[in-house]
Formats: C-alpha cells, structure tokens, sequence
C-alpha cells in the first residue's frame, strides 16, 4: 500500500511538473512569437529620448548622459500619461537599435501585448560602407573582411550587460531572443557621403587660379570608396541605391518585415555639396565677394535635394519598397525661410508618393548653455529670450514647444504629419528615475504637455495614420 501510494504521488508529482513545463513552454512560444510580430501601423506620434547618449560612441558634450532603457523607460511607471497618450493616439517609443542588446525579451513582449509600438533607429547609415554591407553588419552582424566595427566604431562588441551584436547584429535582445520591432528607420546617408567643398579654397587666389583648379584643391571627400560601392553608376546613384539594398535584406531577415522608413537631411549641405550647382553660381558670380555671398545666403540655391529625393522614393516604389515615412531632419536656424521652402518641396514630394511625411521635432541649440530657440520675426527662426528661472533640461523644453508652434504656424504640421519628438544633444540631462514625466523638463514631461496642449486640443491627435 505504501509502495503505491508512493508510486502514486511521484506519478502525480510528475504530471504537476510535466504541466509546469509545458505552461513555461506555452508561455515561451507565446513570447517569441509576439516579438516577431510587429504591430500594424506603425506610429504616428514617436518619443525618442537620448538613450543613445548611454553608449560608448555617442557622447554628446564629451561624455556618457542619460541611461539605457531598461533603467529609464523601461520602468513604465515613470511615464504611465505618456504612455496612455502613445497607445491611444497611433503613438511608439523610438529607441537606438544598440539599445535592444540591452533589453529584455520580457519587456519588450509587454510593450508590445499592451499596444505599445516601438520604433528602431539604426546608426549605420551614414558609414562608408555600400547598403548591403550596412545591412549585413546591422541584420546578421557581420562586419566587412578583417574589421568587428561592433568594436572599433561601436564600442559594444564584449560589453557588459548587454548581446554582443557580433555575429548576430542589433535585433537580438539581452536573453538571446530574436526581435522584431515595429519600424525600421535608417539615419542620413545624402548629402553626408558626397563631395564637400572648402569655401575659404574657393575664394583663395581666385585672381591667379581658374574656377576648375579652386574647386580641385577644395574639394574634401569623406567617403571616396563610395565611387566603387556600385561600379557603372555614379555616386549619387549608388548611395541612392542603397536604400534599396538595405530594404531588400530587411525583408529578408524578418518572417514579418517591420515598417522601413528613414531620415532626410533639409539643410544648406544639399547647396554647398551641389557640384553643378556650385559651377553654375561661379560662372554667374566670378567676383569672389559676390560669390561667398550669395554661396552664404543661397542665393542661387538649386533645391536639387526635393528632385533627389523624389529620384529616390520614385526607384523604391517602382520596387514594391515604398517606405512608410520620411522624417525630415531640419535646420531650421540657418536661412530659415530655404529651410521652410526646402521642406514645403519635400512635403510635395513625399505625399505624392503615398508615403507618411513625418518632421523631427528636435532641439537644435546642441547643447549651448542659456540658449532657446524659437520665432524672432515674421521669417527667421532662432535664439530668443529664455523663461526666467528656468535650468537647462527647461530651456530645451521652451525650444521644443517654440519649435512646434512655429512649425504649426507655417504650415509645415498638419493633421496628417508624423512627429518624432527627438533628442540627439545632451539635453535634457536625465538619468534613471529623473526621466519620469513628473519631473519638471524631462523629455517625458515635454512629450506630455504637447499631447496635453498642442496635438490633443488642436484635433491632431487619434487622427488618421497616414
């Protein structure tokens, strides 16, 4: 009897477990199927804090700022408002993609079960290196012939606390799970790996030397093995392609591809890296004087940026690649009526393609102490008084708000305009708990009052998603 009832409990004690394990088996499979899942659409209303700021290669002011995600937003308590606001109004967290090293599967899984989206940018674009390298390196990890870039540009390659990205790239999280995140978007790549020309070498012996030779001797190339990315193509239509590339590896690499969308630089670099544009202002202006004048003031600008990009979305939907936003990353400071023209082009453009257009709500002080940004007169957008009392983390909060509304008023938002409200500089400075949407100038508490004062009472928010 004994023996049986022995045999009995070790038979039940046995099925308990067998139970228990096939729940955590259940539960495992459940997870891992939802982090390669994305959510669908993605967001329209993205908050990007500077968590990128936490890594070796981005250090803003010099030094590490902020924290990782897991010790700031991933404590959801810190910003529950915010996050009400994103899930109900088309809205995503926008994290850097070295970040998902860092995370949890769990964590991730939950912000996703709970309609939370997530938005991925990754840094790579703007290396010297082709769109299928890129992708090669940021998908699988793996870097080009004799270089881990995971170490030598990256700095995370072995690092503690974290995947090491190499062998397996960016979207594999701390506990090993593969990722799939809402949207994909790329950082800049045109006009950063084309051509740049000395202003003070062009002007230089402009009495003695030929147009030709100043611009020869001017010229600067940051990324020259670019002319042999793509061989039979130029340059620009080479650095075009790649977009294509790293789409094309991104579907690859997911069961369900996230949404693809990228960056788009609206500053004076499109002008001054314009070669034709530049021989064309020489020929009009042989005078040195008004020629730097009108190259300061653009006053032959060729707006050739719109026409590229136009190049750009035209090849990718001829390729069922059409993405599903361009974030136009401005400067808005220097000559802010072309930047305003500039983006209005774009805006055109992007809209006649299907595609979302979205803005970077950014501060563009980078950093300086005391400075605020905003509208000083009818067409010129720049430093302006600050509120009294206010410290650094406030400032950038007054910049952020001035931005947006000077962004409302000229017409560049609109109800169907996506927002990414983005920090790249070292403000504001917060680190762990600081980032609660309580704290007075954290980038939770500013995303918070333009829900609370801007998109919600002017109908912008819970809008369309496209």
């Amino acid at each position: 009897m004994r023996t049986g009832s022995t045999g009995g409990r070790k038979a039940f004690a046995l099925g308990l477990c067998a139970l228990w394990l096939a729940a955590l088996a259940t539960g495992a499979s459940s997870q891992a199927q939802s982090l390669d899942r994305p959510l669908s659409p993605p967001g329209k209303y993205t908050f990007a804090p500077n968590q990128l700021a936490a890594n070796q290669w981005y250090q803003p002011g010099g030094g590490l700022i902020n924290g990782h995600i897991t010790e700031s937003f991933g404590r959801e308590e810190l910003w529950p408002g915010l996050r009400t606001r994103l899930k109900t109004n088309h809205g995503a967290l926008g994290i850097p993609a070295a970040e998902i090293g860092f995370m949890t599967s769990g964590t991730l899984a939950r912000f996703r079960a709970e309609g939370l989206r997530v938005s991925v940018e990754t840094p790579a674009f703007t290396q010297c290196l082709s769109g299928a390298q890129i992708a090669d390196l940021e998908l699988a990890g793996r870097s080009p012939p004799g270089r881990n870039l995971f170490q030598t540009i990256f700095h995370v390659a072995g690092e503690s606390g974290r995947t090491d990205p190499t062998g397996k790239g960016w979207f594999v999280t701390r506990d090993g799970q593969s990722y799939t995140p809402d949207e994909v978007v790329l950082d800049e790549r045109v006009p950063n790996l084309l051509a740049s020309f000395d202003l003070d070498t062009l002007l230089r012996n402009a009495a003695t030397q030929g147009w030709a030779a100043r611009k020869a001797a001017a010229r600067h190339d940051p990324c020259a093995a670019a002319s042999a990315f793509h061989p039979g193509v130029d340059r620009l239509t080479g650095l075009l392609g790649d977009y294509l590339a790293y789409h094309s590896a991104l579907a690859a690499r997911f069961k369900a591809p996230p949404a693809f969308s990228f960056h788009w630089n609206v500053n004076a670099g499109w002008e001054w890296r314009d070669e034709p544009c530049l021989d064309a202002l020489a020929q009009k202006d042989p005078d040195p004087k008004t020629f730097e004048h009108d190259y300061r003031y653009l006053a032959g600008a060729c707006h050739r940026d719109s026409a590229t990009l136009a190049r750009l979305l035209d090849q990718l939907c001829a390729a069922h690649a059409c993405p599903f936003a361009v974030y136009l990353d401005m400067d808005l400071v220097y000559l802010t009526p072309y930047a305003i023209d500039a983006i209005q082009r774009d805006k055109a453009v992007i809209r006649a393609h299907g595609v979302a257009f979205g803005i970077d709500l950014t501060d563009e002080c980078d950093g300086k102490p005391g400075c605020v940004d905003g509208l000083t007169s009818v067409d010129h957008f720049g430093v302006v008084p600050a509120n009294s009392g206010s410290n650094d983390n406030g400032l950038d909060q007054q910049t952020i708000v001035n931005t947006y509304d000077f962004l409302r008023r000229s017409g560049v938002i609109d109800a169907d305009t996506h927002v990414r409200i983005q920090s790249w500089s070292t403000r504001p400075h917060e680190v762990g708990a600081a980032v609660s949407e309580k704290s007075p100038g954290s980038f939770a508490n500013t995303a918070l009052y333009l829900f609370a004062n801007r998109l919600e009472p002017e109908h912008l928010a819970a809008t369309s998603t496209h």
